[in-house]
């Protein structure tokens, strides 16, 4: 349930401008794994759509899922600016019942920029039970996630590759751990971050 979601609505709000995560253009992470991006490709969290726009523009069936409706917006204006076919859905990615019923079991891919590392724990398997909904059985996820340092006083608290595993459960292994940042808007810059792959064990 999006429609009156008070969550949903802090959200819009964060839209009303322009949030320091909302680059304008794909994280580099993503970039560098390019090639990765094929099949039918699915973005938890898509903002206002770059990852799901790489992906489409790579040739991939590309769907870009949030729960604001603001931000979904400005995701489909990009996409029909660039001429580009993906699709974008208002979507609480933390409800897996109310996830469009045509992406069941269809995504070869989920891909997160920064959504994920914003949950706590329970949050996490929420998640994973929504990624495990739309994935194929042999489909994998690629969470770019800012990593944990008691140090630093801002942004998200950071997710461990071995706690996002864990969020997953059994089923789910570590296939590839790729060190990397988190580009911001913000005057501090980018954050250290890691492009987490997890895959069926």
């Amino acid at each position: 349930m999006v429609d009156g979601n008070p969550i949903a609505a802090g959200w819009d709000r964060t839209y009303l401008g322009t949030p320091p995560w909302d680059i304008g253009r794909p994280q580099p992470a993503f970039l560098a794994a390019a090639d990765e991006l094929a099949g039918t490709v699915v973005e938890f969290g898509c903002g206002t759509g770059e990852q799901t726009l790489l992906a489409a523009r790579r040739g991939a069936r590309a769907i870009g899922l949030d729960i604001s409706s603001r931000a979904i917006a400005r995701a489909q204006a990009k996409a029909a600016a660039a001429g580009l076919a993906a699709q974008f859905e208002v979507a609480d990615v933390l409800d897996a019942a109310s996830l469009p019923a045509d992406l069941e079991a269809v995504a070869d891919l989920v891909i997160d920029s920064g959504t994920f590392h914003m949950f706590g724990a329970h949050d996490r398997h929420r998640y994973a039970a929504s990624a495990e909904r739309v994935l194929t059985p042999s489909g994998r996820c690629m969470l770019l996630t800012v990593r944990p340092d008691p140090a630093r006083s801002w942004g998200p608290p950071g997710v461990t590759p071995a706690e996002a595993v864990a969020s997953f459960g059994e089923r789910w292994r570590i296939v590839d751990v790729t060190d990397t940042s988190f580009e911001t808007t913000s005057p501090l810059g980018s954050i250290p971050a890691s492009l987490i792959v997890l895959g069926p064990a």
